[in-house]
């Protein structure tokens, strides 16, 4: 087992890579999940909204 040093500020380098996608697989999006699609669009709006909100009272204090 190598043993590594690590410093102040330094990045470890990952040794892993990551997996491919082999065609297989079926990965969920929104282009070809109407559902996921759907969630997206509602939870995009919520997190709006709650911006907008923390947006409008940092503007009032």
């Amino acid at each position: 087992m190598k043993k590594e040093n690590y410093t102040m500020n330094a990045t470890p380098q990952r040794s892993k890579r990551p997996r491919p996608i082999t065609s297989t697989q079926d990965v969920q999006t929104s282009r070809n999940n109407p559902a996921l699609a759907q969630k997206i669009q509602e939870v995009s709006a919520r997190i709006i909204k709650e911006n907008y909100e923390l947006y409008k009272d940092l503007e009032n204090k």
